[in-house]
């Protein structure tokens, strides 16, 4: 294995900075050719086009990267464009066809939130938190994907602090659960390998039901 390579951190500095200013100049240059438009993929090296969408989360990446900018440099402008494209997601919060509202609401009503304390905007996370958990299925205690029931991916759980934001902030959504309980009984086990467990093994550990519901106030 190779040995970790040492570099000097105070050459990084100015190397990252310079990528962060490209990456604020092409946003710019998006919204300046583009406006009100959310790229997803580039057709003839376009992100202007009439193709299939497949499925929409990217517009909370590219609003994100906005509110992004207006913290690091403090630019109005990055601050009403932020706050502009945040506003053009708001009616994505009852969407129900994609499982990344995650991606959508917490990189700009999250932080837009955070800077001006406004209540109307907590709603809409709350919402969007709890439309998100109505993809919650039981049987399989998972959040299922826009393919259908019986399916999941795995970065949908980078999706699921919105619920718990919901429910830290609101109480709207109550997800509840709890350490693992032993199982009852002792499941036969191997004699050997990973699974193997010695006569005075603690018993195997499980989670207790997740459950997502909603409740009033």
């Amino acid at each position: 294995m190779a040995e970790p390579r040492l570099f000097d951190q105070s050459s990084l500095k100015p190397r990252l900075e310079q990528a962060f200013d490209f990456v604020a100049r092409q946003v710019r240059l998006t919204v300046e050719r583009t406006p009100d438009y959310f790229p997803i993929y580039t057709v003839g090296g376009r992100w202007l086009h009439r193709g299939e969408l497949w499925t929409d989360w990217c517009g909370g990446v590219h609003a994100g990267m906005m509110w992004l900018i207006a913290g690091r440099t403090g630019d109005s402008w990055w601050r009403r464009t932020s706050e502009h494209y945040s506003g053009l997601l708001e009616h994505r919060q009852h969407d129900r066809n994609v499982h990344d509202l995650g991606f959508l609401f917490l990189n700009t009503y999250l932080p837009w939130f955070r800077a001006t304390g406004d209540e109307r905007l907590q709603a809409v996370l709350i919402t969007a938190g709890r439309t998100l958990a109505l993809r919650y299925n039981p049987r399989g205690r998972f959040l299922n994907s826009f393919i259908g029931p019986e399916s999941l991916f795995i970065d949908i759980m980078m999706n699921v602090p919105l619920i718990f934001h919901s429910a830290r902030e609101a109480g709207v959504i109550a997800v509840f659960t709890s350490w693992p309980r032993p199982i009852a009984g002792r499941p036969k086990r191997p004699s050997c390998g990973p699974t193997a467990r010695a006569p005075d093994d603690p018993p195997i550990q499980r989670p207790r039901q997740v459950g997502i519901c909603a409740s009033g106030r």
